[in-house]
């Protein structure tokens, strides 16, 4: 005896085609809303991790705990940064050595930030007004962003500005 054989109208194939249609759009949405919210968390995730490791960077980079250390971190770095040949790598120092300092004090450097911000905040939150850690950025930004040549009285003068921007600090609030 055959099998029974089962016999499906017209309608009730369409609805079953259309049935089927639903739950698998259903499906491919599911699996897309996951895909994509996933990906915004691993984001998230990795953009918190990334600004927390900058932070902590920046404060290893100052090789100090306190803002004492940190000075003599830097006059170690004095004689080293005054016989290099990269004049724009040693005002780049200079800077991120103050950058240092400032750390210590509780202030970090976020990437989104200028220089130029960081040291109006800085001058704002620590309440010092001082012309060498003014002078030292703009030579910064003048180490990073032009292409002119520099020679050694710039590199001599971030090391000036350097010593006088921690002084600066080093008495401020």
């Amino acid at each position: 005896m055959p099998p029974p054989t089962i016999v499906i109208s017209d309608e009730a194939k369409w609805l079953l085609f259309l049935l089927m249609a639903i739950v698998m759009i259903v499906a491919i949405v599911f699996i897309l809303r996951n895909y994509l919210s996933a990906d915004k968390d691993s984001k998230k995730r990795s953009d918190k991790k990334k600004a927390k490791e900058e932070k902590k960077a920046a404060l290893l980079a100052a090789g100090a705990r306190s803002v004492e250390e940190l000075i003599q971190t830097i006059e170690m770095t004095y004689d080293s940064v005054e016989r290099m040949s990269d004049i724009r790598l040693a005002i780049r120092i200079c800077y991120a050595k103050m950058c240092g300092v400032i750390a210590a004090k509780g202030l970090t450097r976020s990437p989104h930030i200028t220089p130029r911000e960081f040291y109006t905040t800085t001058r704002r939150t620590l309440n010092v007004k001082s012309r060498s850690m003014k002078n030292l950025t703009v030579l910064f930004e003048e180490a990073v962003y032009s292409e002119h040549p520099m020679g050694q009285p710039q590199r001599d003068s971030a090391l000036k500005l350097l010593k006088g921007t921690v002084e600066e600090i080093k008495t401020a609030a």
